[in-house]
């Protein structure tokens, strides 16, 4: 029997972060590590238990998650990020997978399957992306240019 997947939750709105904590907490698959209110709690209570995946829900910029930056700068050393955005905040997920999230879901959209796919994915070290994010990315990768030979 495979370990059960450690989860932590990042959430400024209680009911939401009870909603994710109970979609999780159906599943066996799964243990919630801890549930926090924002970064510098989530920093706090990583002390102690650092999970495999987190789910991260903060309004506003990923900037108020600075205090889970690793020394390397690297977006919460040790874990793998899921991203519950507003749909209105996209323009801000570039800038959190460059700082190494590896999966963004709209929180307005996700279900319940929708949390639990996203969280056995990341764990398995897969990418999880809307179409619309994918195709931010390329449109940001066009505006930057590619370097090396074309064929």
């Amino acid at each position: 029997m495979e370990e059960r997947a450690k989860v932590a939750l990042i959430s400024c709105d209680p009911a939401f972060r009870q909603e994710l904590g109970r979609w999780l907490r159906q599943e066996d698959a799964f243990e919630v590590l801890w549930e926090a209110r924002d970064g510098g709690e989530a920093a706090r209570l990583g002390r102690g238990a650092w999970p495999d995946v987190i789910l991260v829900d903060v309004p506003g910029s990923p900037l108020g998650l600075r205090p889970l930056n690793g020394p390397d700068g690297a977006f919460l050393p040790g874990g793998r990020v899921v991203l519950l955005l507003g749909s209105e905040m996209e323009h801000l997920v570039l800038e959190a997978l460059r700082w190494g999230a590896q999966g963004y879901l709209i929180k307005e959209k996700c279900q319940a399957a929708d949390v639990i796919s996203a969280v056995q994915a990341v764990r398995q070290g897969e990418a999880v992306l809307s179409p619309r994010v994918l195709g931010l990315m390329m449109d940001d990768l066009a505006r930057r240019g590619c370097s090396g030979s074309q064929p």
